[in-house]
């Protein structure tokens, strides 16, 4: 979601408008260009790899209070594969 300023400029509501009426030509066009930029000076991938690192490190700071619901997560995968492969027949 654009700033204040920006936000104005288009008439949302920058805190929540999910009846925002659709985007005009040249806020397509800012969007496309700040796209392309975000892409060629690298802010999108540092963004995304500092953010993996991040939650990498989540992961492993919580391990052990993790483990539980892998585990409760892989049963649940593998009794929905064995309905699936039941009704599927």
């Amino acid at each position: 979601m654009p700033g204040p300023t920006l936000g104005q400029k288009f008439g949302l509501d920058t805190a929540a408008d999910w009846d925002a009426p659709p985007a005009g030509q040249e806020e397509i066009e800012l969007a496309i260009e700040d796209a392309k930029c975000r892409e060629s000076s690298g802010i999108t991938e540092a963004m995304y790899d500092k953010e993996f690192a991040e939650q990498e490190k989540l992961v492993e700071e919580n391990s052990r209070d993790l483990a539980p619901l892998i585990e409760k997560n892989k049963k649940l995968t593998e009794t929905a594969r064995e309905i699936i492969r039941e009704y599927a027949s």
